[in-house]
């Protein structure tokens, strides 16, 4: 497949036309960009362990796959929201093709908690971005919006487009993890802005838990990208917090580490990815919230708040 990752990346980055209607704006709710999928195909036929696990160097989603069993008492109904950019909507083909990750999820979700109500939504919104985009509008706005019945899971993806954009992964960090708006120089600066919300801020105000996805690698060779990228990363990776979960989804879904047949199943553009590719990607944040439902019994709110 001849790729041009520059065109592709201008591709990814040109803001969308929804974002630019929305910003003119101030209804919280026109922000929202959300599918539910309320789907039961049946898993066991589609689900593909060895295009999951012959290539990578992970026995954990393996183990966690094949050895789940049933959990009978788990909760009546659980909530999900995937929160993210053109990777979380699915995109593909350009734009022709969208497979979000979240059809993934609900049937090996299902099949692990047989007696569970699960949704799954999608917040997906290609070209998005943390810094100088709408990723805090966005969330405010799902979380507005699901006051009735809040998210038990909110899954966040973002940092790729900003990386695009040449931001420094502190400041890409900082506009998803929290941080206190004070200037000693104005003397009521936290009476004017007692808090940025920032995006993992605000989930967690809603009560949900969340699970914060890395950057996927890409089709980049340039250092500087490369080298931000592992940096913003890291600082994901070192985040800690009550109810905050992270997940290495760039160890699952590689793209370096592939030889060149498996990575043209896997990757679309050198960006984003084929309908293989996030189907790999939807089963790995699977396996990863199973386990985290089947270690942590104590985890918060999960199936309390919405019926």
């Amino acid at each position: 497949m001849a790729r041009r990752p520059w065109l592709l990346l201008c591709y990814a980055l040109l803001p969308p036309i929804d974002s630019l209607f929305a910003s003119a704006c101030a209804d919280p709710k026109a922000y929202v960009n959300c599918t539910s999928f309320c789907l039961n195909p049946d898993w066991s036929s589609n689900f593909h362990p060895e295009l999951l696990h012959t290539h990578l160097n992970n026995s954990q989603v393996k183990a966690t796959m094949e050895n789940t069993t049933s959990l009978n008492d788990g909760p009546k109904s659980l909530r999900i929201l995937c929160f993210g950019d053109s990777l979380t909507a699915g995109y593909s083909e350009y734009g022709y093709f969208h497979y979000p990750y979240a059809k993934r999820l609900q049937a090996p979700l299902e099949n692990y908690l047989p007696l569970t109500k699960i949704t799954v939504d999608v917040a997906g919104l290609s070209g998005d971005r943390v810094i100088a985009g709408q990723y805090l509008r966005r969330m405010q706005a799902q979380c507005v919006n699901a006051e009735e019945k809040p998210y038990d899971w909110i899954i966040v993806l973002g940092g790729t487009n900003d990386l695009g954009w040449s931001e420094l992964p502190e400041k890409i960090y900082e506009g998803l993890s929290m941080i206190l708006a004070l200037d000693s120089a104005i003397p009521n600066a936290y009476q004017e802005f007692p808090l940025l919300e920032k995006v993992w801020r605000v989930a967690l105000d809603s009560g949900a838990n969340v699970l914060a996805l890395n950057v996927l690698e890409a089709e980049v060779t340039s250092g500087t990208i490369v080298q931000r990228r592992n940096e913003l990363n890291k600082l994901i990776a070192s985040h800690e917090e009550d109810r905050w979960y992270h997940m290495d989804i760039s160890n699952a879904v590689p793209f370096f580490t592939l030889n060149e047949e498996m990575r043209e199943r896997i990757w679309d553009d050198g960006l984003h990815l084929t309908k293989q590719g996030y189907e790999m990607m939807g089963d790995a944040i699977a396996s990863k919230l199973m386990e985290l439902l089947r270690t942590r019994s104590k985890i918060l709110n999960v199936g309390k708040r919405s019926t």
